[in-house]
């Protein structure tokens, strides 16, 4: 269990703070027509809010587990669905990949600047 300590470096929270609401800012991918991205979106829309809490209670410094195990699975799995997604999709289908990339970025560099807080 980690959090953000308030002894962190300001510049390293603000930095990883200012990406966590740039972040907030983007629109929630859409479906599309693809079935399987359509079910990928639905589940993936339980795991963005659950790491958005974990990244925000860490940056309020909350100590929190920032495993990101259910991330990467997310991001395998919609690889393996990628080439049953129809061609009307794939933007859908991308733009769902850079958000959760993204996402999995913001949870490593919380969790960096939470490791560093430990040093």
């Amino acid at each position: 269990m980690v959090g953000l300590s308030r002894s962190g470096t300001k510049d390293e929270h603000s930095g990883v703070r200012q990406e966590f609401e740039a972040f907030q800012r983007r629109t929630f991918p859409e479906a599309g027509e693809s079935p399987e991205l359509i079910d990928w979106l639905a589940d993936f829309a339980e795991v963005d809010g659950y790491y958005a809490g974990l990244i925000s209670s860490a940056l309020a410094g909350t100590k929190v587990d920032l495993d990101t195990a259910q991330l990467n699975a997310m991001l395998l799995r919609l690889s393996e669905i990628a080439n049953g997604v129809t061609q009307a999709d794939k933007a859908a289908l991308e733009y769902s990949k850079r958000y959760a990339e993204d996402l999995l970025h913001l949870a490593l560099i919380t969790r960096g600047a939470i490791d560093a807080d430990r040093s």
